[in-house]
């Protein structure tokens, strides 16, 4: 019988260390649990902070791309009423400077929304026929006056068996 006993005594040390350790595990388990949950909120708040900041950046574009729209669509429109006017050689050349420039900041714009659409999910691409000839054309005519004042020349050269019709968005 002492044997039984003894036997007796494993037996209920044995299923009270299983209990402790199961009481630990699951006081480990809620620790985690809540730790997790803890973590999800946080996550949560970071993701919502994140959005919230994404649509005001957004907003702020759209609203400051407007803002400086305007003005710059009259500066070009004015360019243009003024460049059907009898102009000299050198005042021709400035005004069609001013209306490339203007026209590449208006470009510029138009690429800073472009992009906040595509944060937003909401970029539709299109097809815009061009020649790569007047492009360069035009990007020379940018540049030039100050490669001038750099004395740099500049100038442009298209491959013959490069395609200059061409489609891209």
């Amino acid at each position: 019988e002492a044997g039984h006993f003894l036997g007796l005594i494993q037996v209920a040390t044995l299923v009270h260390l299983q209990h402790e350790i199961n009481r630990q595990q699951y006081e480990e388990i809620k620790s985690f649990s809540a730790q997790l949950n803890r973590n999800n909120e946080e996550l949560a708040l970071a993701r919502d902070t994140a959005m919230q900041a994404a649509d005001m950046k957004s907003s702020f574009l759209a609203n400051m791309s407007h803002e400086i729209r305007t003005p710059l669509n009259g500066i070009l429109g004015m360019v243009k009423i003024l460049l059907r006017t009898p102009l000299n050689e050198s005042q021709r050349r400035y005004a069609q400077t001013v209306q490339h420039s203007g026209v590449a900041l208006l470009t510029i714009l138009n690429d800073i929304l472009d992009f906040s659409k595509i944060e937003a999910g909401k970029m539709d691409l299109e097809e815009i026929p061009f020649d790569l000839n007047e492009v360069m054309d035009e990007v020379i005519q940018l540049m030039d006056e100050r490669a001038r004042e750099k004395k740099i020349e500049l100038f442009s050269w298209v491959n013959t068996d490069v395609e200059t019709r061409l489609i891209s968005d």
